[in-house]
């Protein structure tokens, strides 16, 4: 018989889920975007760089967010894995506040997801 977990650690766990998922999501733009953002950052002042390098990586992000798929997709995430509970799918984004609410929860999760995967590694 296989030993019972504590409900805090499962909720640690699928919490951790969620941020690697996002990690994943984080490299695979980086990787997409990395040389681009090279080729400006090599021609901008390092400040400067930083901010482009910023904002050329987490554009597309947003786009990918405005697809109204995405909400029903990153819906049931974070039902399933931050709030434990029933991971009932949302229908997807018809309005564009329901896309530009998506937009920002899919940047937040990639970027945080990135960050602790950074960390991780």
């Amino acid at each position: 018989m296989a030993a019972a977990v504590h409900p805090a650690v499962r909720a640690g766990l699928h919490r951790w889920v969620y941020l690697l998922l996002g990690a994943a999501l984080a490299v695979a733009f980086v990787v997409v975007l990395a040389w681009p953002v090279q080729l400006l950052a090599d021609r901008l002042p390092a400040p400067a760089a930083v901010a482009v390098a910023a904002l050329v990586l987490l554009l597309p992000v947003a786009a990918v967010g405005a697809v109204g798929e995405v909400r029903s997709v990153e819906g049931a995430a974070v039902a399933a894995l931050l709030t434990g509970g029933d991971p009932q799918r949302p229908g997807p984004a018809t309005t564009w506040r329901q896309r530009s609410r998506t937009c920002l929860l899919l940047v937040l999760h990639v970027a945080a997801g990135g960050v602790a995967g950074a960390l991780l590694v």
